[in-house]
């Protein structure tokens, strides 16, 4: 499959093509030297192939390129960014925190890679480790595909994590 990325500036998007044929998208708005990630789309025909991946690096890339702040409000790109470090210095530092993006060093990350890594440390805040998994068992709430764990970034899961974010942060 021949991939290919372009920058649709008429419907502020970059959009990978797969054989010609859209395959994915991120929309972004542009103003003042920043460009907003809103919203990143895989066709599902195209998902766990590393498309959406690309298009992302791509995106940044190309930010970079243009001498670009980024201010990642899609989950998807905010998580890429966590995964790939060498990304995080184009979203502006006094904005990280609002990102999920946490400082360098010890505790860096995302709100999700606490909540997962330091899964193992529940039972040392004396919780029980189940509820490192979101949903709770029981539950009438589905996951999002986010992870393995649905999302951390949904409202009710930051809240459950607070204290654990506090002592691990």
């Amino acid at each position: 499959m021949e991939l290919q990325v372009v920058d649709n500036q008429d419907q502020a998007r970059f959009e990978i093509l797969a054989d010609g044929e859209v395959a994915g998208f991120v929309d972004y708005h542009l103003r003042d030297g920043e460009i907003a990630l809103l919203h990143a789309e895989t066709d599902r025909r195209y998902r766990d192939h590393g498309i959406a991946g690309r298009l992302v690096q791509y995106t940044l890339d190309s930010a970079r390129e243009r001498h670009l702040a980024v201010l990642p409000y899609c989950p998807f790109v905010r998580r890429w960014i966590a995964d790939h470090p060498e990304y995080a210095d184009l979203v502006p530092a006094d904005r990280r925190p609002h990102f999920g993006l946490l400082r360098e060093g010890p505790g860096a990350g995302t709100i999700a890679e606490i909540t997962t890594f330091n899964a193992d440390l529940f039972p040392a805040f004396g919780l029980p480790r189940e509820l490192a998994v979101w949903p709770p068992a029981g539950s009438d709430r589905r996951p999002r595909r986010y992870g393995s764990s649905g999302s951390p970034h949904d409202p009710h899961c930051v809240r459950k994590y607070s204290m654990i974010l506090v002592a691990c942060a």
